[in-house]
């Protein structure tokens, strides 16, 4: 009998001690599992949020390796990714500290997602603008196209304008910049401008069709017929006035491959959508890897108490295995108790942080439209500051944009030494070329006809532009006579041609811009053909430095008011106009 009773006391404790080793087994291996699948899914939380806070960066960079887009748009894309960066080879002199100004994560920077929705929302009114101005004054003016690099070029710009209250000319694009406008444009197409368009377009044109004194530049641009791709960028800090705004144009296709805004759009907005939610997801799973200790506790209660009750089979024994299962719960639940305050401690961090970034966004805006509807038109207008006119004092120091050298490919072709660009952006309905540059200037004759057009593999051309510094410092040139079709003078197109003596501007010019033949000494005659300039229309220092008593031969009933225009782009006081 006693025997009996021995055996059953050793198969109890037996019974017991495995009971206590397989449920401590089970909760340790539960343990390394939670903590395992919590740090793989931290470390995936990391790569996603590290991937939304690059903002642009990792947008341009995801761009240039989707094969879904063509070769030429991940170039881009890859090019705007350099730019950021300060890398690219696009750049010119760069101020002071400009690339610093960029930063990765800065999430109130032209860079940050939510900035980059609100600066397509700026070319959705940019586009507006000109569809009223074609509705208005029978304009054909086409809804600017988008590209990586004009992004980019406008984000660099905005990010060192916060900052430094002036353009920071380092592209080879022109340029809008504005501050303190408000960022946020109407959902409603109105065709009515509203934010930094207000400015720009709406008080602008004003200006420029009365004919008054005042900045016009904006305008001009945001209107400019040849221009094709542009980029836009939002800031929601200024060192002045809570936000800035940069836009440039690129009206020679220099950029590259551009798409339609629409398209754009919905682009980013697929891939911010996507990337948010894989955020949402990857905390959802930190969250549920922080609580699986919690479920690992019931569960191992569970099988303790399974394996126990099979084990058992007197009183004493059942009583003792509860009390040792308590005990054993009760520690688990204060280390379970213990991880879970600390994760929590973690995710509010997390929380409060991102609701003071929301907080801190709402309270700029706010302040920021405060200022605007506070502060006087006068001082909004000061705010604007001119793309070129107010930047350009010293007689000595023009600013000139670089022509990049045009690629050889099928666009290209060159005839009697001068360079050709298919130009697909013309009002006209034929085919049209730019005259992009002189391939060798000791080729150019001292009396240049651009002609009217030219024939290019059987196809009939006409000349309607002639690009950025195409002829500068060409010193063998006498006489220039453009072509009757030409209608756009670039950027130094002839500046510092130090023998020019005559110029014949054709009957379908409209623009000159800045410095077209600014240093030319000797010219003393341009013989104007076209009726169709206006204020604004030719480019400050145009004609600066040109011959003291040069001579303008004006159309008929255009005499005082081509003075007028002329004087103001440079010509000397002492001009004669006939």
């Amino acid at each position: 009998m006693r025997i009996k009773k021995f055996k059953r006391i050793v198969a109890l404790v037996m019974a017991f001690a495995i009971a206590f080793t397989f449920s401590f087994d089970i909760e340790n291996v539960t343990r390394t599992n939670a903590a395992t699948t919590l740090e793989e899914a931290q470390a995936e939380l990391n790569e996603i949020q590290s991937q939304y806070d690059s903002g642009a960066f990792g947008f341009f960079e995801y761009r240039s390796k989707d094969t879904s887009l063509s070769d030429s748009v991940r170039a881009g894309a890859k090019t705007a990714l350099d730019i950021l960066n300060g890398t690219d080879s696009m750049s010119g002199t760069k101020p002071s500290g400009f690339d610093g100004y960029t930063i990765k994560g800065d999430t109130k920077g032209a860079t940050a997602l939510s900035n980059i929705g609100y600066a397509l929302k700026g070319i959705a009114e940019c586009n507006d603008c000109r569809a009223l101005e074609n509705r208005d004054e029978g304009t054909s003016l086409a809804a600017l196209k988008v590209n990586d690099i004009c992004m980019a070029m406008a984000m660099k710009d905005a990010n060192y304008s916060s900052n430094i209250i002036d353009h920071a000319r380092v592209y080879s694009v022109a340029e809008n910049v504005g501050w303190g406008y408000g960022y946020k444009y109407n959902s409603t197409n109105d065709l009515k401008a509203n934010g930094v368009f207000v400015g720009w377009y709406t008080k602008e044109k004003a200006v420029y069709k009365s004919g008054g004194n005042g900045v016009v530049g904006h305008y001009t641009n945001v209107v400019h017929t040849p221009i094709t791709a542009t980029g836009f960028a939002v800031t929601q800090k200024s060192t002045m006035y809570g936000d800035c705004q940069a836009q440039v144009y690129d009206w020679f296709n220099r950029t590259g491959e551009s798409q339609n805004l629409s398209e754009y759009e919905a682009y980013f907005n697929t891939y911010y959508a996507d990337l948010s939610a894989k955020l949402d997801a990857a905390k959802a799973k930190v969250a549920a890897a922080n609580g699986s200790p919690t479920t690992t506790q019931m569960t191992t209660t569970t099988e303790k108490a399974t394996t126990t009750e099979k084990a058992t089979t007197t009183e004493a024994a059942t009583t003792t295995e509860k009390a040792t299962t308590t005990a054993v719960a009760t520690t688990t639940e204060k280390a379970t108790t213990t991880a879970v305050a600390t994760t929590t401690e973690k995710a509010t961090t997390t929380a409060v942080a991102t609701t003071t970034e929301k907080a801190t966004t709402t309270e700029v805006a706010t302040t920021t439209a405060a200022r605007v509807t506070t502060e006087t038109a006068t001082t909004t207008e000061r705010r604007i500051v001119d793309d070129y006119d107010q930047d350009y004092d010293d007689d000595d120091d023009i600013y000139e944009y670089e022509w990049d050298d045009v690629e050889e490919d099928d666009s290209i072709c060159t005839i009697n030494g001068l360079k050709y660009e298919i130009d697909d952006i013309s009002d006209y309905d034929e085919p049209t070329v730019i005259l992009a540059e002189v391939d060798e200037y000791e080729d150019v004759p001292a009396n240049l006809v651009i002609p009217d057009t030219i024939t290019n593999n059987g196809e009939t051309y006409k000349v309607t532009s002639i690009a950025d510094s195409a002829f500068y410092d060409c010193d063998d040139l006498q006489t220039v006579k453009l072509g009757k079709y030409v209608e756009y003078i670039g950027f130094s197109a002839f500046a510092d041609c130090k023998h020019l003596k005559k110029v014949t501007l054709g009957p379908r010019v409209y623009y000159i811009d800045i410095g077209a033949f600014s240093g030319c000494k000797r010219l003393k005659t341009v013989e104007v053909k076209t009726k169709k300039l206006k204020t604004g229309s030719v480019r400050s220092k145009a004609f600066k430095g040109v011959y003291s008593k040069i001579k303008f031969k004006c159309p008929s009933g255009k005499r005082s008011k081509y003075r007028k225009i002329f004087k103001k782009a440079g010509a000397p006081k002492k001009a004669v106009y006939k």
